[in-house]
């Protein structure tokens, strides 16, 4: 079960559903609770035609139902190939989480990079996310300052009629006005998106009440449904 006021991260990808390359508005988020999906960033690597490239997104909630093993979190979008996947974070009690910057990147190669640029004194969750046009399985190699989360993905036909995706987090105490980069490397060349996402949490919407509160703590989430489901 995913209990109330747990902090639940969905990351997404599935063929593109446009032929846009940039920030895209492909995919949503519901569970069978009830809850508020907030989208923190969707990036698209658009193609010459549909289902021929990548869309990532990423997705925050503080859950205010509880979803039982039972349960379902999904994403909704067009395309054909889908994975979703859940982290889970605890924050201290009464905390709200808050995105203060994000960014994404697209390319094709073996080296995807994602900045943020001048962050504010502060601790940060940092949140990288590659969605790639490939099967799951392909090497890779994660950021050295970030841990390694297990991949995701697809696996069945060609190339094109896969996705898979990545995922590393950092947290991170910053002083004075600093750079953080997401930068690790694919085995294969592929079409890819990067996000790279700053989270904090605090109390209220004063940012200089949210520094240096941040008491991030990454859970597993059970193996037995709520994982996700795709449709």
């Amino acid at each position: 079960t995913l209990a109330v006021d747990a902090v639940i991260v969905v990351r997404c990808a599935s063929d593109n559903g446009s032929i846009t390359t940039g920030e895209t508005t492909s995919h949503s988020i519901i569970d069978s609770a009830g809850n508020t999906w907030t989208k923190i960033r969707e990036q698209t690597i658009g193609g010459a035609f549909l289902d021929d490239c990548v869309i990532c997104s990423l997705w925050v909630s503080k859950l205010t139902v509880a979803i039982p093993t039972s349960g379902t979190v999904q994403l909704v979008c067009l395309g054909g190939s889908k994975v979703i996947s859940l982290v889970e974070f605890s924050v201290a009690a009464g905390d709200d989480v808050f995105i203060l910057n994000h960014e994404g990147a697209t390319g094709t190669g073996t080296t995807p990079s994602v900045s943020l640029i001048g962050l504010e004194r502060g601790d940060y969750l940092f949140l990288g996310a590659i969605g790639i046009e490939g099967p799951n399985g392909d090497a890779f190699t994660q950021d050295t300052d970030f841990l390694n989360n297990a991949s995701d993905g697809t696996t069945t036909g060609q190339v094109e009629t896969n996705v898979a995706q990545r995922f590393g987090t950092r947290i991170l105490p910053k002083n004075g006005f600093v750079n953080e980069t997401y930068n690790p490397t694919l085995g294969t060349s592929r079409d890819w998106v990067a996000i790279l996402v700053a989270l904090q949490s605090g109390v209220g919407i004063d940012a200089a009440k949210r520094r240096g509160r941040v008491s991030w703590t990454e859970l597993e989430v059970p193996t037995a449904p709520p994982r996700g489901q795709v449709s």
